[in-house]
């Protein structure tokens, strides 16, 4: 875990040993990274992404320095598969008030991967939410990775 930004925590893990992804044509011969942030402000608690679910309980210790879990008022899925939601359904569980926001196709991806009955609330591009001192647009950037895909750019209040 570190603070990257007054408020915002990278909360991700790195893995060292990952070699390949989507098979043998993209190789991380120096591992990869899962990212995670975590951003503690005044009226929200926003965890954006999870990690690959082996590396659940890293993520929850990261988290655990800054803040309890159950403080996450947002869970943002930028994308569901498991490298970037594989602990979705663990930290869903320590931060059971927390809503999950998605893309409408992450919607399906993410009730595809995780087989979960949890309410999900869809967002595009311009939606914002206030997280106190600052302001969280998403951006739809599907068919960039996948058709779920999006990003959130995090900006000041106005």
């Amino acid at each position: 875990m570190r603070q990257i930004a007054d408020k915002i925590y990278a909360v991700g893990v790195a893995d060292p040993t990952r070699r390949t992804f989507h098979g043998h044509e993209m190789s991380t011969a120096q591992g990869t990274t899962y990212n995670a942030y975590l951003i503690v402000d005044a009226k929200e608690v926003v965890l954006v992404d999870t990690v690959y679910e082996p590396f659940t309980l890293q993520l929850l210790q990261n988290i655990r320095e800054v803040i309890d879990p159950a403080r996450i008022t947002v869970i943002v899925s930028n994308h569901a598969e498991p490298d970037h939601g594989g602990a979705l359904a663990t930290i869903k569980a320590a931060a059971p008030k927390a809503r999950i926001l998605c893309s409408k196709r992450g919607t399906e991806s993410v009730a595809g991967w995780h087989h979960a009955a949890w309410p999900l609330e869809t967002v595009e591009t311009g939606d914002t939410l206030d997280t106190g001192t600052m302001k969280l647009t998403f951006i739809m950037a599907l068919m960039c990775h996948w058709p779920d895909s999006m990003m959130v750019h995090v900006g000041g209040p106005d």
